[in-house]
């Protein structure tokens, strides 16, 4: 849902792919291939499940919330940073697996 919500306001009249749309946004593709695995495929391992949430969140915290309320929200979420890199650099390996 989320990859869907976030790349239809980039949609046009033609019909444009959701990796291109993800990329315009700065979406990692491998969280548009995840998506098209639970939608259209097999469910995944829940761990990659898992990780495309933490992107998904972190995304959505960077672009979004982190906005709304200043920057107060990325000062509180300096921990979280070093966490997310740890997951970030875990799903660039698994990016590999779904090339």
């Amino acid at each position: 849902r989320f990859v869907n919500l976030i790349t239809e306001r980039k949609q046009k009249m033609v019909s444009i792919p959701l990796r291109q749309l993800a990329r315009e946004v700065d979406i990692p593709i491998w969280v548009v291939d995840l998506r098209h695995e639970l939608t259209h495929g097999k469910l995944p391992r829940l761990a990659l499940c898992r990780k495309g949430c933490d992107v998904v969140l972190d995304w959505l915290r960077k672009t979004y919330w982190s906005r709304q309320l200043g920057n107060n929200l990325c000062e509180e979420s300096e921990d979280e940073d070093e966490e997310q890199e740890e997951v970030e650099a875990n799903a660039e390996l698994d990016n590999d697996a779904w090339e």
